[in-house]
């Protein structure tokens, strides 16, 4: 948060108090959190005006801690923001250094490459087989796997990245017995590696995949997962909002974000089970150990949220309440319940076809090509995405 001091009383412009009056109107009508943007636009109005006032009506600018009040004095309207709180998103983007925001350009970058390369295989692909459908190459081959699903890689690449980044801190974490610390003897803190490493590859993908795949297909369940993921996540990337997210314990939302994480060992295997169904000709039982886990991890999935909730953050409902943060308390329960449902969602379209589909591979009846070419005559009949 900011202190704003006027050095001297001078008069204000008529805009100027307008504005000052137009805000302390909107702290009395808003609910405190919500008006921390209306905040920063009266300040970047104040600072303006400084710009352009006579030398004896400078600001002084000073940071305080977010716990502290703020008062804004303009001319003869004195503003007091005693009751307001700030929220972990703004302070994450005005505190944050950059760190976040530069890794987020870099892997986005590396995303939209390999989404680059999933769409110049789907167009090549399909002029071949227009070329010449019935010369065109192996329905197995990457190039064809790649062409039915574009963003598979971009998929993958996030779900292993961000399994082994969060299994490995966990592990690494918990295998050290009753003396358990967040830095390794090494000096490496797994708190910050997950902060600057773990979120920013998860958050770009998140929001490339929105553009890249979500969008185009009108896929609103995979975007709504998408967006509710950066909006829970995206406190816990520096400190600073990371204190605000976990009413004043940072390694707990940490933890929390991490362990979340953990589910994305489902999609990983998901696509490997993806994989067989497009690559096996006839029953394996490594096909059935693969379906069997898959549907497992997502029913586990839900018993994980639903412990989380139950047990890591109802629980701590008293320490929001006192730290004003009531906000971040309540977009936390709705993430992870969200989440939660959305996992037994999808894990009830995969029992839907029986217990007995688990364990057995059917080979589809339509070859991939056949599918592609139609998908070809008809672009909406490309092949659903597999979660």
């Amino acid at each position: 948060m900011i202190v704003v001091c006027e050095t001297e009383s001078v008069p204000r412009p008529p805009l100027k108090l307008a504005c000052a009056t137009f805000f302390n109107l909107m702290l009395l009508l808003l609910p405190s959190q919500k008006t921390d943007l209306i905040v920063t636009s009266f300040l970047i109005l104040d600072l303006f005006y400084c710009s352009i006032l006579p030398a004896s009506s400078y600001f002084c600018w000073q940071d305080i801690p977010s716990t502290q009040y703020v008062y804004v004095v303009a001319s003869s309207v004195v503003i007091n923001t005693a009751t307001m709180s700030s929220n972990p998103w703004v302070e994450c983007f005005v505190k944050g250094e950059w760190i976040f925001e530069t890794r987020f350009l870099i892997y986005s970058l590396g995303y939209c490459l390999l989404a680059y390369i999933g769409n110049t295989c789907q167009k090549s692909y399909f002029a071949e087989i227009k070329k010449d459908p019935k010369n065109a190459p192996d329905h197995r081959s990457f190039k064809a796997m790649i062409a039915s699903r574009p963003t598979v890689i971009a998929a993958t690449v996030h779900s292993v990245a961000t399994s082994i980044i969060s299994c490995g801190i966990l592990i690494t974490y918990y295998m050290q017995g009753t003396n358990k610390s967040w830095t390794t003897p090494g000096g490496i803190n797994l708190l910050v590696v997950w902060q600057t490493v773990g979120l920013p590859i998860s958050i770009s993908y998140f929001l490339t995949d929105c553009y890249f795949y979500c969008l185009p297909r009108k896929d609103g369940l995979i975007f709504v997962h998408h967006i509710i993921m950066c909006l829970c996540h995206y406190p816990v990337v520096h400190n600073s909002g990371a204190v605000l997210s976990g009413a004043g314990n940072i390694d707990w939302v940490i933890w929390l974000s991490i362990i979340g994480y953990t589910s994305e060992v489902s999609t990983a295997v998901m696509n490997y089970r993806w994989y067989l169904i497009n690559t096996l000709e006839e029953n394996w039982i490594g096909f059935g150990i693969t379906n069997t886990f898959v549907a497992a991890s997502w029913a586990g999935r839900v018993v994980m949220f639903t412990y989380l909730l139950l047990i890591q953050i109802f629980p701590r409902k008293a320490e929001y309440v006192e730290q004003n943060q009531m906000l971040s308390y309540r977009v936390m329960v709705f993430g992870h319940a969200a989440i939660g449902m959305l996992s037994l969602h999808w894990c009830v379209v995969m029992l839907k076809p029986g217990f007995k589909n688990l364990f057995v591979f059917k080979k589809k009846k339509v070859k991939p090509i056949e599918e592609m070419w139609n998908s070809l005559r008809c672009p909406d009949r490309l092949c659903a995405r597999e979660r």
